[in-house]
């Protein structure tokens, strides 16, 4: 019998890649971890969720979503990924949205879920649908924060006595009066100025 070598590469492309191929190809491609890379060759499927949610997008944000998140909720349910509804085109309109601040990390979780329960709607059509729109304002956000800070004297006494940790009750009241819209990122900032100006 002779075998072509032609037939012998045909072969070998053919061939699914190896986990060790894949590996030092992922950690080479997306200057990934080896922690991160052998997690998610460690759930069927998963890498190829992540090759295909990548495509213009942050390789590290990606994976910190899948392995966190995703691999969270996969936990609570006892899921397998294979199992889950959540498709790569799902989770790549999600970290979209989340990438182009149209929703909050605390949103784009509730959308997982969505997505994880079967939810067929787009992220678009979930943020009408709940009215999930990301308050911009820093004029609205200023007037919550200051009426938030009249309400509580004796917290904002400690904040301006050293207790630091006091910024952080007020941008957890923040967070729950505006119903999770504004970005944590600017409660805080915004709290902490309006603190800062009464010393």
């Amino acid at each position: 019998i002779c075998i072509s070598d032609d037939w012998i590469e045909q072969l070998r492309n053919e061939m699914p890649e190896s986990p060790e191929a894949t590996l030092e190809r992922m950690m080479t491609q997306y200057g990934l971890s080896r922690e991160d890379v052998e997690t998610m060759l460690a759930e069927p499927g998963c890498t190829a969720l992540f090759e295909q949610s990548v495509v213009g997008r942050d390789p590290k944000r990606v994976v910190s979503w899948i392995t966190s998140e995703i691999f969270g909720q996969l936990a609570y349910r006892s899921q397998r990924l294979a199992d889950s509804s959540l498709s790569a085109e799902q989770f790549a309109q999600l970290l979209d949205a989340l990438n182009a601040d149209t929703i909050t990390s605390a949103q784009a979780k509730q959308a997982l879920i969505a997505f994880m329960d079967g939810e067929q709607r787009t992220v678009g059509e979930l943020i009408k649908a709940y009215g999930w729109e990301v308050i911009s304002d820093q004029d609205e956000l200023r007037n919550i924060a200051e009426r938030l800070l009249e309400a509580h004297p004796k917290e904002v006494a400690g904040y301006l006595k050293g207790q630091t940790r006091r910024l952080n009750f007020f941008v957890g009241k923040l967070m729950q009066a505006t119903q999770g819209q504004a970005k944590p990122q600017d409660a805080s900032q915004i709290i902490k100025k309006l603190l800062e100006a009464r010393r």
